[in-house]
């Protein structure tokens, strides 16, 4: 009998498509992205790209689409002053990985969504 993976607060797969997307920016293009080098313009490119696929598909701005490190960085900026968030009433979507959804950040995500500022959090899984 296959065992079934259940710890999905650690790490989830990855859906074969983000890996092969994935592929050149972990062998070729792994600039800091913040950089003004050529390797960091080139991975910067490549996130801007992303941000517009994520806003497109959820109708939302550029500029409302914020990529985060993990969960933690993510609650943090979530328990920011006024939540480090638009004002009230305006759209926001943000986006993190790791463990946003364990139960330490649940007030933080529902104060955020209370206000409308998230329309999609916690972690995203794939299928």
């Amino acid at each position: 009998m296959k065992p079934i993976y259940l710890d999905y607060n650690a790490t989830t797969p990855i859906d074969p498509r983000v890996a092969e997307a994935m592929l050149p920016f972990i062998h070729q293009h792994f600039g800091n992205p913040s950089s003004s080098h050529v390797y960091g313009v080139t991975t910067k490119q490549a996130v801007e790209k992303a941000r517009k696929q994520i806003a497109t598909t959820l109708h939302a701005q550029m500029e409302e689409v914020i990529f985060t490190s993990g969960g933690s960085e993510s609650n943090n900026y979530a328990k920011g002053d006024r939540a480090g968030l638009p004002q009230e009433g305006k759209s926001h979507h943000h986006f993190g990985g790791g463990t946003s959804g364990r139960t330490g950040s649940l007030p933080v995500f529902g104060r955020a969504r209370l206000y409308g500022h998230l329309s999609a959090g916690g972690p995203i899984r794939h299928g």
